[in-house]
């Protein structure tokens, strides 16, 4: 029948059909990729992940990396919960995870310097005996989390919250800083703080007893039920410091400590060190200072009022600033009027 088209006619229906060819290619293709993301492409996910959680778990225990920072990266690259990844004596220098879940990770024994933990929800995480210099906890939640033997040297933990967390003797936190940190719950006694910084931090039901604090920075920090008999905060520095509320800070060392506007309340601070102390307007309100030594201290607008003063030590001291009122008990060395009883 073809015979009887003209050849403009024929011209027209080879494009039709070139037409319908492609529009056949193209659907074609469609139905591919539709049955790809359908079926092969969550298979293949589901193949990835399951290959990578498997090279994690032949891992386990095992030192060094071996091939667990790429197996971690495909699970981020899903966003794959890590809740109960163990790294148990692995070796990742600058290991990202920011914002992940790792409720039950396990990093005992591990060495992960400058990793980073920033967002991160950890929860019932162990990190005892790990070697953690340089990490950033920045902005992560921590709960019920063991330090236990950690070295967590030179840390970022600004703005993050750690709660019912637990450190002793043998960790150190030497360098850390803890700006804008709520830390409740906690038990971290004998755990050394050296030349970290609290300022502007929140500490609620914290055990710090025997803990080493020196040549940290106290500032607007606020302290609350914290149990830190015996600890030493020697050339601590500060401005306006809030401690009160039934916390114990009792045998406690501030020698050469500097604190502006620090307040004390409700405090047992009984034979406390404050030996070549500088104290500018602090006050004690209602507080045990029952045998405490401010001897060789400057006590410049320092108040001291409603408190056991029974053998508080002066000897030396600059008294010139100190105000004492309707305390009980007899300071020694004391030159100048105050009312006591």
């Amino acid at each position: 029948m073809f015979r009887f088209l003209t050849g403009k006619a024929v011209s027209r229906l080879g494009k039709c059909f070139e037409i319908g060819a492609a529009v056949v290619t193209v659907l074609g293709v469609a139905v591919s990729a539709y049955f790809y993301v359908i079926q092969e492409r969550p298979s293949r996910r589901r193949d990835a992940v399951y290959t990578a959680w498997q090279v994690l778990a032949s891992m386990e225990g095992k030192r060094g990396g071996g091939g667990r920072r790429s197996a971690i990266a495909q699970l981020r690259a899903y966003k794959e919960d890590l809740s109960g990844l163990n790294l148990d004596s692995s070796f990742l220098k600058g290991l990202d995870l920011s914002g992940s879940k790792l409720s039950g990770v396990i990093f005992s024994n591990a060495r992960l310097p400058e990793a980073t933990f920033e967002g991160c929800h950890i929860l019932s995480a162990k990190f005892d005996n790990a070697q953690l210099s340089g990490v950033k906890f920045t902005k992560s939640t921590l709960g019920t989390t063991d330090f236990n033997g950690a070295v967590v040297t030179d840390a970022d933990f600004s703005l993050a919250e750690m709660s019912h967390c637990i450190g002793g003797s043998s960790t150190t936190f030497n360098g850390s800083t803890f700006t804008d940190v709520v830390i409740r719950g906690c038990q971290f006694s004998g755990a050394n703080f050296d030349n970290t910084s609290f300022s502007n931090s929140k500490l609620a039901q914290v055990g710090l007893h025997g803990s080493q604090m020196r040549r940290s920075v106290l500032t607007h920090s606020v302290w609350r039920e914290v149990q830190a008999g015996s600890v030493d905060l020697s050339l601590a520095v500060g401005t306006e410091v809030s401690i009160g509320e039934q916390c114990d800070l009792s045998d406690s060392r501030w020698d050469r400590a500097q604190l502006e506007s620090a307040r004390f309340e409700g405090v047992n601070l009984s034979k406390a060190r404050f030996f070549g102390s500088i104290l500018t307007n602090a006050s004690f309100i209602d507080s045990d200072l029952s045998g405490a030594d401010f001897s060789s201290s400057a006590l410049m607008g320092v108040t001291i009022q409603k408190c056991k003063v029974e053998g508080l030590l002066l000897s030396g001291a600059n008294q010139a600033g100190l105000r004492l009122l309707n305390c009980i008990g007899q300071p020694v060395d004391l030159r100048i009027s105050g009312t006591t009883k």
